[in-house]
């Protein structure tokens, strides 16, 4: 058996005994974490599984001092890269707290300065008893402590597009590029994938629920997954699509419907994750090899298909310029710019374009047969007007790589993130200022979300599950869910880079465009 290479043993031994070292380094650091990061450490567990299962043994031979001396002699930085500067920033929490001031971004519980102790004070010295300060009503926390509302907040990058997305963008023209894209979609809204795991799903759940109903949802029921993208269902237990359930009721649901699949064996490694805003069981279909997310408070995340479908069916063009702008955005290396976000920023540009309805379009001066639906506090129903009843014109197949160069242009120079947001519902630039909870100025069509906050204590409100994060870089509206900013994960360097290699993109477009065309 032939042996491995000793140097490739070093440096594979090396970088898994410095993660380890920086994972037991955070442990020590931290007595809490969030699900972002239980995410992450997933991810890592079921990277390593699949590691050592693709991995066979094979004898290194017998080290001798000379090796060990040589693999002692690396030392652990005991460092870690900051991802928006690349900076190399020690692992203490006084040095990562420093640091992440220095890009805005304050942490609750910062350690405080130690201030020399005074002089104590004796009962001779003192004038009278010392009165205690009453305790300070603080606003809602609605937004970060230093909100991006005025121009010129964003800070300014240098950051030159990589030359893995100038070969993207200039390898095959736009026209090919759209064209490939457009194939893949067909390929997984028509795969029969999605109907086998609903109907497995529907067969193993309806000995405890006769009349459950799973429904696929998201990116690959509307053509923009891939072939590793997570499968979405919403399971609709017991016909509770209009409304939320309670904690309870959804633990209650988990537990289960983990149960009967796991009875199943077509079903495993179950990960419930419950505390997050859209509650799920993450779990693998063994029949399929895909992972699955089985939803169960309500139906929005459905109806946002449905949504997103519609525009998709009365304007393609649109869903072509979503298709190319999710594969572009790959290269950006963005980890909070999810692909809900980067399509809901494809239809906002072909509605301010007028191009597509607004929600608000679609859900007034409805026919008779009309019937309004509602999911917790918010409106879902929407008319599916054609083009010709919207007064709309359909944008030949012809004009793509216009338009695509169109929302490069509008996001790379005309849009402002510091003081506007993105709003499906209306169709229109929203000033953000204007939605402070607080104020009084949200439009008057946002009825829905105007009531909504009627009916909520502002001292007790929980400021990301229940108001609407809009004083974020940028502000994204959930065209159903109105509280709902989609992209207040997004930091301020985030918003920066996106802008400006929007605002690059275009001119390498019409290159690769004008080197696609035949000679005359």
């Amino acid at each position: 058996m032939v042996q491995a290479a000793k140097q490739e043993l070093y440096l594979l031994n090396w970088e898994i005994a410095n993660l380890t070292q920086k994972l037991i380094s955070f442990s020590e650091m931290y007595s809490a974490v969030d699900l972002k990061t239980v995410e992450y450490l997933e991810k890592m567990i079921k990277t390593t599984d699949r590691f050592l299962t693709q991995k066979t043994l094979v004898p290194v031979g017998e080290w001798d001092a000379g090796d060990k001396a040589i693999f002692e002699g690396y030392t652990f930085s005991r460092s870690i890269n900051c991802k928006m500067c690349d900076r190399s920033i020690k692992i203490t929490k006084p040095g990562l707290l420093k640091h992440l001031a220095e890009h805005d971004i304050k942490v609750e519980n910062t350690p405080k300065v130690k201030t020399p102790a005074k002089e104590p004070v004796t009962k001779s010295e003192s004038k009278g008893p010392v009165k205690r300060k009453e305790p300070v009503q603080n606003k809602p926390r609605l937004h970060n402590e230093k909100p991006c509302l005025e121009v010129g907040c964003l800070p300014t990058i240098k950051e030159p597009v990589s030359n893995k997305m100038k070969k993207f963008l200039t390898n095959k023209s736009p026209q090919d590029q759209l064209k490939a894209t457009t194939e893949r979609k067909q390929e997984q809204v028509n795969s029969p994938v999605h109907a086998a795991i609903a109907a497995d799903l529907e067969k193993i759940l309806a000995y405890k629920f006769p009349n459950v109903k799973a429904h696929p949802f998201g990116s690959r029921v509307t053509g923009l997954g891939n072939d590793t993208s997570d499968v979405d269902i919403y399971l609709d237990l017991d016909g509770n699509q209009e409304g939320n359930l309670s904690k309870d009721t959804i633990q209650r649901y988990s537990n289960q419907v983990q149960a009967l699949l796991q009875a199943s064996g077509h079903w495993s490694e179950f990960k419930p994750i419950l505390n997050a805003r859209t509650p799920i069981l993450r779990t693998w279909n063994l029949q399929q090899k895909l992972d699955c997310d089985l939803s169960f408070s309500n139906g929005l995340s459905m109806c946002n298909t449905e949504l997103i479908q519609y525009f998709f069916e009365i304007q393609p063009v649109c869903s072509a310029v979503t298709l190319y702008v999710k594969e572009w955005a790959r290269y950006l290396n963005i980890e909070a710019l999810n692909g809900y976000t980067v399509t809901l920023l494809t239809i906002f540009f072909f509605q301010a374009h007028k191009l597509l309805p607004s929600v608000y379009q679609l859900q007034t001066n409805n026919s008779e047969e009309h019937k309004v639906r509602r999911i917790s506090h918010w409106r879902v129903d929407f008319e599916r007007k054609s083009l010709e009843q919207l007064k709309i014109v359909p944008i030949p197949e012809a004009q793509i790589e216009l338009y695509l160069g169109g929302f490069f242009a509008f996001y790379g120079e005309a849009f402002k993130f510091e003081t506007n947001m993105v709003c499906p519902f209306l169709g229109t630039p929203q000033l953000k200022i204007h939605f402070d909870p607080l104020g009084t100025r949200i439009p008057a069509q946002m009825k829905a979300l105007r009531e909504y906050y009627a009916t909520l204590n502002m001292n007790e409100a929980h400021p990301v599950n229940e108001l609407l994060q809009y004083a974020k870089p940028m502000v994204v509206q959930d065209p159903f869910e109105l509280n709902h900013n989609v992209a207040k994960g997004l930091m301020p360097i985030n918003v920066s880079k996106f802008r400006k290699l929007c605002a690059e993109t275009g001119p390498l477009l019409q290159s690769a465009a004008a080197k696609g065309q035949p000679e005359a």
